[in-house]
């Protein structure tokens, strides 16, 4: 699957720059904790990175290419935690409880550890539908991906997935906006994001409602 259209942005070839690519990301993902994507320059990227403005022509248009890339590597991670947390169920048919459980603690975990990256998603895709195509995929993806652990002898693989669906965008719903409105909303903590078990509690009890009123 395409996780949507976006800016090029040129593979590296050898290990050298393969590692010049990865520090480059990283410290735009360390920045984004702290400064909005507006205020990140690719001057501040590239020193914290320790690298140059040329390194970082040489992989990127500009600086939305970076956070598409960015927002790439968010989904890639974020789908493949919550297929090694589906296949840890086993053989078994999960409850609806269980796979509320993966589902949820799979986007806290992921929307936890890139809350910057997500913040500069979440503004930067009212101008920009790419990074709106890459998150509906990702939605899409992790629906199937728990629809397809359901008993599919009442409802059919479509229809499991369509509910699913509506759980998790209730939970990711909640889980952005607490990236804006902080603690208001007692989801993500802090500046360590942190997510106490009450909370998680709380979201699965919204995934599970949200599933049911399909």
């Amino acid at each position: 699957m395409a996780w949507g259209s976006a800016p090029p942005v040129f593979p590296p070839l050898q290990e050298r720059s393969r590692a010049t690519l990865e520090a480059l990301l990283r410290a735009a993902e360390s920045l984004l904790l702290e400064h909005s994507f507006a205020d990140l320059s690719v001057t501040r990227i590239v020193h914290e990175a320790g690298s140059s403005s040329g390194s970082f022509y040489a992989r990127f248009r500009d600086k939305t290419a970076l956070l598409h890339a960015l927002h790439q590597r968010f989904v890639e991670r974020g789908i493949a935690l919550a297929r090694t947390r589906v296949s840890a169920l086993g053989s078994k048919t999960p409850s609806m409880a269980e796979l509320a459980s993966v589902v949820v603690d799979s986007l806290v975990r992921i929307f936890s550890a890139e809350r910057g990256v997500i913040r500069a998603v979440l503004v930067e895709s009212l101008k920009d539908e790419a990074f709106a195509e890459r998150a509906r995929d990702f939605v899409t993806t992790v629906s199937e991906l728990a629809a397809s652990r359901t008993d599919r002898s009442d409802r059919s693989a479509a229809r499991a997935a369509a509910a699913i669906r509506v759980g998790v965008l209730t939970v990711m719903a909640v889980l952005e906006q607490d990236l804006f409105f902080g603690s208001a909303l007692s989801t993500i903590h802090g500046p360590s994001g942190s997510v106490s078990k009450g909370d998680r509690d709380r979201l699965r009890r919204l995934f599970l409602a949200a599933v049911a009123m399909d």
